[in-house]
């Protein structure tokens, strides 16, 4: 298993911009064959912070992701 940690930050005006990308998005990568888990993390102190954690089968499960 792979647990992959990925790190943005917006400007605040895209904020909502990005929410509705990843809410849309986030039942497809749920289901993208090898992903386990993902959850998406917003920083309580840094509210521009996010951060997506998710779960791999492993590298190759991620390499097939389409890039956006």
């Amino acid at each position: 298993m792979l647990i992959r940690i990925v790190k943005m930050t917006f400007i605040p005006e895209y904020i909502p911009a990005f929410q509705a990308i990843f809410h849309r998005s986030e039942r497809k990568i749920r289901y993208f064959p090898g992903c386990m888990h993902l959850e998406l993390w917003q920083e309580a102190a840094q509210p521009d912070v996010f951060c997506t954690y998710s779960h791999w089968t492993g590298d190759a499960a991620i390499a097939k992701l389409p890039s956006v």
